[in-house]
Order: C-alpha cells, then sequence, then structure tokens
C-alpha cells in the first residue's frame, strides 16, 4: 500500500524505536520515579480521606437513628440503684402473674414499665429514656417483646460489675440454654440484634469495613447480627 511517510523519510526500524525509549527513561527515570511516588501518595491520601468520610457519614445516619444517646444510657444508669437479680425477678413476677403474653416467654413493654416499680422497690428515673429503648425492639411498643431480650437490654442499668451484669443476661437468656449450658447460635444473634436496637453498642463499632482493592476507598456498611 502507499506509504504515510513523506517522500525520502523513511520509518526507524522496530528495534531503534525501542533503543530510543530506552535511552529516554533511562535518562529520565528520576522523574518518572518521582511522578509514579506523587501519584501513588495521592492516591493513598484520596483513598484515606474519602474512606473516614465515608464511615463517618454511616455513623451520623445511624445515631440519628438511635432510640437514645450515649449520654442518655449513661445518665440512665447513674440515676439508677438497681440489681442484675432484681432484674431478673421482673421476668418470674410477669410469669407468676400471668401477664398477657408472659407465659408465653413474651411481654409487652407497658406491662414490663409498670412491674419495675414494684419489684425494684422504687421507681426508675429517666423511665422514658428505657421506654424509648424497649420501644425499638417492640415495634414501637406494639408487639410484645421476648422477655430475655427486654431484660438483657436492661441490665446495662445495674450497679454491679461487668462479669454480673454479663451473667445476668446469660440468666435472663437461659430458658434457651443448650444441655451443655450454651445458648444456641441464632439466640444469641437475638440478643444481640436487641442489644443493637436499644443502642447498647458503641457508635464506632457499628459500622463494618467492606474490604476492596487496595487502590479504591473502603466501602461500610451497617453492623448487623
Amino acid at each position: 500500500g502507499a506509504s504515510h511517510w513523506p517522500r525520502g523519510v523513511a520509518p526507524l526500524p522496530p528495534s531503534r524505536m525501542l533503543g530510543a525509549a530506552g535511552r529516554h527513561l533511562s535518562n529520565n527515570w528520576g522523574w518518572y520515579l518521582l511522578g509514579g511516588g506523587i501519584g501513588s501518595l495521592g492516591n493513598y491520601l484520596y483513598c484515606n480521606f474519602t474512606s473516614a468520610r465515608r464511615r463517618q457519614t454511616l455513623l451520623d445516619t445511624i445515631d440519628r437513628r438511635l432510640p437514645v444517646n450515649s449520654d442518655e444510657i449513661l445518665e440512665l444508669r447513674s440515676l439508677n440503684e438497681v440489681r442484675a437479680q432484681q432484674l431478673l425477678e421482673v421476668g418470674l413476677t410477669l410469669k407468676q402473674g400471668r401477664r398477657p403474653k408472659a407465659i408465653d416467654g413474651r411481654v409487652s413493654v407497658d406491662d414490663l414499665v409498670e412491674a419495675l416499680p414494684g419489684i425494684l422497690g422504687t421507681i426508675i428515673a429517666e423511665q422514658y429514656t428505657l421506654e424509648r429503648m424497649l420501644a425499638a425492639i417492640s415495634d414501637n411498643g406494639k408487639s410484645p417483646v421476648p422477655i430475655g431480650d427486654a431484660l438483657a437490654s436492661m441490665m446495662f442499668v445495674g450497679v454491679d460489675s461487668v462479669d454480673e451484669r454479663l451473667r445476668g443476661m446469660y440468666m435472663a437468656c437461659s430458658e434457651d440454654a443448650s444441655a451443655a449450658g450454651g445458648l444456641p447460635v441464632e439466640r444469641m444473634r437475638d440478643l444481640l440484634s436487641a442489644l443493637l436496637a436499644t443502642g447498647q453498642v458503641p457508635i464506632e463499632k457499628r459500622a463494618s469495613e467492606v474490604k476492596t482493592p487496595f487502590y479504591r476507598p473502603s466501602e461500610w456498611a451497617v453492623t448487623s447480627a
């Protein structure tokens, strides 16, 4: 076919073209290295900034949807002198009193809150905060909740040690324990879901990183049970 090169000008052989490119690269390798380093650093900073912004945006969204904030939880606990054992007695009282649904292991938020003063011997300070928390696991108070989940969700109010409160959570759900003395995975998942819904999991633990290639910003998803 017709040549595209001007008359009298012959194209360089491939070997000479590669040689020229190689000489250019060897004479300017520092610039290429600098450019690559700046590009890598820029992408690293972009990924870090974007990942942190995405995580914070998700955490802010989660925080706005929680029934209570961390300050309200701390205030609720500091204003009440409640023992884990007292909370466990709430479930027994509801069952012995044959409250509706209690025999089946479920209870309405109204029945639960109404039973607290008589068992604890005092009115719960900031009770409306507790009611909001319980409403989060009862379809805004419309549906009865498992007694174990409700009591376990209230264990944070106790003035006992962390070990005693955790033991109280286990005892609240002990009817579902296996013969080996452990709770089924499904039951543990339900309990964790209740703790997440009532706002008792630290906000910084409520976002889970979704792995992406190293050169792309991380994605974040809401932590679930």
